[in-house]
């Protein structure tokens, strides 16, 4: 049998209180490799949003760019017309969806 202790007025047995304390140390630490997974988790998906978002950014740029150049050059081919036009409707249409 185990030691008495009083608290609160109360008598406990000690190893049943040492033995709850053990257990709530357990959870509390179970807890915490919960919550430190989590920050983990939750980092790696910081870091991916903004490399995502970059790549996101740098093919934009270039979709641009070579849509551009495409337009330049079928205008340098071509004199203006339908065609030019359509390409030039095209680019505008395409920075105005991308751009919102």
């Amino acid at each position: 049998m185990g030691f008495v202790v009083v608290q609160n007025g109360r008598e406990q047995d000690g190893y049943s209180n040492s033995e709850m304390l053990q257990q709530q140390i357990l959870n509390v630490s179970r807890k915490k490799g919960e919550l430190q997974q989590l920050e983990i988790e939750l980092r790696a998906q910081m870091i991916a949003r903004h490399e995502i978002m970059e790549i996101q950014s740098n093919y934009e740029s270039q979709f641009t760019e070579y849509a551009n150049a495409a337009a330049r050059m079928q205008v340098r081919f071509h004199p203006p017309g339908i065609l030019a036009g359509f390409i030039y409707l095209f680019i505008s249409s395409s920075i105005v969806l991308r751009g919102s």
